[in-house]
């Protein structure tokens, strides 16, 4: 599901000269602050952290929770969803609560390169790149979320509809998860083991690569999720707590430790049940915490950045190579204190 798109906070000040007040407690805090609001995978959800991190003086970003997954804002304690309009004075305080985090950037390279997508933008050439931050998947919840978009943007089918007949009913938060519902419900018998055509290498942290098996037959998985946040698809938790047999084996969850958690999802409609709180029939299995993943794809298939989705085709050689790297500079980010604990969020 879509992180929310971002606009600068800034601009929004200038409309709101009688809160000169909350302005300058707010720029106590960060030089310049970003107000995080709804709009999906919209251009500026992927153009702005990039600018904005590789500046001298980063901007510190504040994500609001104005989009359907909201799943950075969940990582980050703002909440899945706004209640009422949001005030500029109430998001000044809040940020004046909140503690500066660094959120690991990643880059990945994909070749051949992907059509008709936002974050790889119109670079020319075979191979292609972008920058993200939550996460990246392949399989059956990428399939969901290209299908919903698809929908949304009036081309059900790949058909471009002219009148303009399904954008009303993508309204509101509650809606759009409806539509996930629905697009979820109808790949419940989606069945392609990933493992029967991706190859994987991790790299660690000391720089030793080494291929790992994506499992097949009864333990088979459809989706292949690579994870810098704690929340996917709308607030699932795939990697979870750590049981305590575990914990020699893993390390616990950290968007700023330099890894990435690779890891399953044995069918769409477990994370449905993971929403709705059914974690105990449900099942994601670990594959890795790495620095550097390399996939190599035989097989057409969706995939997804950071809630963006497409239907990749496999090159001239039949296969698409993904490399995810971690980028120098982190994207500089206000998390919440969590409810219960003074939140500034409650």
């Amino acid at each position: 599901m879509c992180c929310g798109s971002l606009i600068i906070m800034r601009h929004m000040w200038q409309h709101h000269a009688g809160e000169q007040t909350e302005k300058r407690r707010a720029k106590s805090k960060a030089q310049e602050v970003i107000d995080g609001v709804s709009g999906g995978y919209e251009e500026e959800a992927i153009t702005v952290p990039r600018s904005i991190t590789d500046r001298p003086h980063p901007t510190v970003l504040a994500v609001q929770p104005l989009g359907t997954g909201n799943d950075m804002a969940r990582h980050l304690n703002w909440g899945g969803g706004l209640k009422g309009t949001p005030q500029m004075a109430d998001i000044a305080a809040k940020i004046e609560k909140a503690t500066e985090v660094q959120m690991d950037r990643w880059e990945i390279h994909i070749s051949p390169k992907p059509q008709h997508t936002t974050i790889f933008g119109s670079s020319q050439g075979s191979e292609a790149s972008g920058v993200w931050v939550n996460y990246f998947s392949l399989g059956v919840d990428a399939k969901v979320v290209h299908e919903f978009e698809e929908c949304r943007s009036d081309k059900c089918c790949g058909v471009q509809c002219t009148r303009n007949c399904c954008k009303p009913l993508f309204c509101c938060q509650l809606a759009n998860k409806a539509w996930y519902g629905l697009w979820g419900g109808a790949n419940t018998c989606y069945c392609r083991s990933v493992g029967s055509f991706v190859d994987m290498e991790v790299t660690d942290s000391n720089g030793v690569t080494t291929p790992h098996e994506i499992p097949r037959g009864c333990n088979a998985v459809q989706s292949l999720v690579l994870m810098n946040i704690t929340t996917f698809s709308g607030g699932v938790p795939l990697w979870g707590d750590l049981p305590s047999a575990n914990v020699g084996t893993w390390t616990p969850q950290d968007a700023s430790d330099g890894q990435l958690e690779v890891l399953g999802i044995h069918k769409g409609a477990d994370l449905g049940l993971s929403i709705v709180g059914c974690q105990c029939c449900v099942d994601f299995p670990r594959f890795a915490q790495t620095a550097e993943v390399t996939l190599r794809i035989r097989e057409s298939v969706h995939m997804q950045v950071d809630g963006e989705a497409w239907y990749q085709e496999v090159g001239s050689n039949g296969e698409t190579v993904v490399k995810i790297t971690k980028k120098m500079n982190p994207a500089p980010m206000y998390m919440c204190e969590k409810e219960g604990s003074g939140s500034c969020c409650s």
